[in-house]
């Protein structure tokens, strides 16, 4: 059976399929994401959300009083997450010899790569989304330079609004069959990665930032024209993708991929197998509810 990544009919269903799911995980997380929103307003001290009207007719006096507490007990649970050294641990196993190999070795070495890489900044983001909306999520991957060899640890926090979790009937992303996140990337960049053969050679659609209210408060695109424009050779409006961890059916046997999506087109950019047993996203919550992936729990 030819495989996915070489069959272009193949490649189509794939990604119909990841754009149901994308709009079925939006839709489940459409009652949250206000009150997403109304708790990041309190946290930044946002005073039309955080002042009220004690007497009537008087201007009320806007006091910041959560963002000094909320910041402690962040920098508290910080530091004892980071404190302690090693913060990564690697088990020791044998060589095809049945020599074993020194762990500690490659453990001074992730430890050296995951404190250099920017990982303090991006768990205090998570955090603090956490305490706001009861989900931080990161994503910890690996460095690649142009050859694909692995050289550093890379981390960035995603807000809730701009994953994508399938089925939403589980309750954490660990047990979801589709994962992945939200995205723009400039249409030259696109067009570029299409000439270099590293996207298929598709059609995107460009857009113009038109709704300052879209996903999660952020701007959002509308699709405005093919890429066949003579402008968008330098065009930096932006082309909505997600990139995607889903399992795939193949000879009786699952096979993870990683794909990148053109949302408005429903075209697949990109597909490669997914090398890693468990994906690279991780949710840190407060309180797990139950029956429910999106948390309805905030400050707000």
């Amino acid at each position: 059976m030819q495989s996915i990544i070489n069959d272009a009919d193949k490649r189509k269903r794939l990604a119909d399929r990841l754009v149901f799911e994308i709009d079925a995980s939006n839709s489940a997380q459409a009652g949250a994401r206000d009150r997403w929103k109304l708790a990041r307003a309190i946290y930044n001290n946002e005073e039309s959300v955080s002042s009220f009207e004690v007497v009537r007719g008087q201007e009320p006096y806007f006091i910041p009083l959560f963002r000094p507490r909320a910041d402690r007990i962040i920098d508290s649970v910080l530091d004892a997450f980071l404190n302690p050294s090693p913060i990564v641990q690697v088990l020791a196993e044998t060589d095809e010899g049945g020599k074993w190999r020194n762990a500690d070795d490659f453990e001074r070495a992730l430890q050296f790569l995951a404190l250099h890489s920017g990982l303090k900044r991006t768990l205090r983001r998570a955090f603090v989304e956490s305490l706001c909306t009861d989900m931080g999520i990161m994503r910890v991957f690996p460095e690649v330079d142009m050859n694909g060899i692995v050289v550093g640890i890379k981390s960035e926090r995603i807000r809730a609004e701009f994953m994508v979790g399938y089925p939403c009937y589980f309750t954490t992303l660990e047990e979801c069959e589709t994962v992945g996140h939200r995205f723009e990337m400039p249409m030259r960049e696109v067009k570029r990665r299409i000439a270099s053969e590293e996207y298929f050679d598709v059609q995107v659609q460009r857009g113009s930032v038109s709704d300052k209210e879209g996903v999660g408060g952020y701007s959002t695109v509308t699709a405005t024209d093919s890429y066949v424009s003579e402008d968008d050779e330098n065009s930096l409006e932006p082309v909505i993708c997600y990139e995607l961890i889903t399992r795939i059916l193949e000879d009786g046997e699952y096979t993870s991929y990683l794909c990148t999506v053109a949302y408005d087109t429903r075209e697949l950019l990109k597909i490669t197998e997914y090398p890693y047993p468990l994906h690279w996203y991780c949710s840190i919550r407060i309180d797990d509810e139950d029956d429910v992936l999106w948390p309805s729990n905030s400050l707000a």
